[in-house]
């Protein structure tokens, strides 16, 4: 065989194509081939520089070159581990690269932010502002000036509602301590009525007893008993408490009804259904003579053969018990019904008088609360149907709460 060289040689054209299929805008950026540490391939085409950096193994991350700069290296072994393929480019080309768009976004993020706080301080005066109005009314209110209303044109949600809830509040405050007032002047006029019916009583009494006396003589025994009947009525008013035993309340109810009983005879029936267990509470004094009145003089019919009047009491709920009065009597239209129970709602005014059905619903709320009073409806034949709620009191109760 003969002695010499053989010289191989190869393409690096397809190398030069794939290098240069994903063009990427940084200049540095350099794909290199080496095989036993020559460089087979250089992308930039510096084949003799000294500058080029070869590795000695594969590797990823940042490096420096010859010339001390920072470059970026990604490298792979290929072939029987005697040759690499990798890639080079300026570490600081790439961050530029990587930042560029960066001025642009923390411009934005500077722009949003302060027109977010821009937003935020306006809605927070416009808040304030509300708030104070809403405050100042809550002021106004709180120094008694009870017809202060407060405007409920907010802008911010929810505002609206809560002003109105505050005005509500003020009305119905304002409407209590009327009618509280209302009912102090009233009560005053009551207990000067009742001190001058007080004057010299027993003179009234005296005189009932000597007619008493004279007409039982005369062998008149129902009239006499009448005017019994009446003498303890009067004492009744004159000299009862203000809140009384409920068995009490009833007997006076009796006694009341024996006056109409000597009127009409046999044309009315009185019935009573009360229940024994409520029989221990106490009522406020004279509930039942206002119904009876309003019985006798607006409803009884006479030309109904078989009138009647009932008095059922029954216990309603743990706290409260209900007194019901029934008739057959002529009764009300529907119309006139729903003015009764509007009526019923209406303030008490000092300068009007206000008796019957609406005065006794009055005291009723007034002494009990809002959750008691008069309900009027239809008897379910004939009639009206009153129903008094009062709350489950005993006179033990009462006087120990009011000393």
């Amino acid at each position: 065989m003969g002695r010499g060289k053989l010289i191989a040689g190869y393409k690096i054209t397809a190398l030069e194509e794939m290098s240069k299929s994903h063009p990427i805008p940084i200049d540095s950026l350099n794909y290199l081939v080496i095989s036993d540490n020559k460089v087979v391939f250089d992308s930039k085409m510096r084949y003799e520089h000294d500058d080029v950096f070869i590795p000695t193994q594969a590797m990823k991350g940042i490096s420096r070159d010859p010339n001390g700069n920072k470059i970026y290296v990604n490298s792979i072994l290929s072939g029987s581990d005697t040759s690499l393929v990798y890639y080079t480019a300026s570490w600081d080309e790439i961050f530029s690269y990587a930042h560029a768009y960066t001025p642009r976004i923390l411009l934005i993020i500077l722009a949003f932010t302060l027109f977010s706080m821009i937003i935020y301080l306006i809605m927070l005066n416009m808040i304030s502002k509300e708030v104070h109005i809403i405050r100042y009314g809550l002021q106004q209110i709180g120094e008694n000036n009870l017809d202060y209303r407060i405007t409920t044109d907010f802008k911010q949600s929810g505002l609206p509602e809560i002003a109105e809830s505050i005005n509500n509040m003020a009305d119905r405050l304002n409407e209590n301590i009327n009618r509280a007032y209302h009912y102090q002047l009233k009560q005053k006029e009551a207990e000067l009525s009742e001190l001058q019916s007080k004057f010299n009583p027993h003179f009234l009494y005296n005189t009932l007893e000597m007619i008493r006396g004279k007409t039982l003589q005369n062998g008149d025994a129902d009239t006499a008993d009448t005017i019994s009947q009446l003498a303890a009525i009067f004492r009744g008013f004159v000299g009862s408490k203000t809140f009384i035993p409920l068995p009490e309340e009833l007997t006076f109810c009796k006694r009341y009804l024996s006056l109409f009983e000597a009127r009409y005879g046999d044309s009315v029936e009185i019935l009573f259904d009360i229940d024994s267990k409520i029989l221990k509470y106490g009522i406020i004094r004279n509930v039942l003579q206002p119904l009876i009145e309003n019985y006798f003089i607006h409803g009884f019919d006479t030309g109904e053969d078989r009138n009647y009047i009932l008095f059922r009491g029954k216990s309603k709920d743990d706290r409260t018990y209900t007194i019901t009065v029934e008739d057959n009597g002529t009764g009300m239209t529907e119309e006139e019904l729903e003015n009764l129970n509007r009526r019923l709602q209406e303030p008490i005014h000092v300068d009007t008088k206000s008796y019957g059905l609406k005065n006794l619903h009055q005291r009723l709320q007034l002494f009990y609360g809002p959750e008691c009073g008069l309900t009027v409806s239809r008897n379910k034949d004939k009639g009206l149907s009153i129903q008094i709620t009062v709350l489950k009191m005993t006179c033990e109760d009462y006087e120990k709460n009011n000393g």
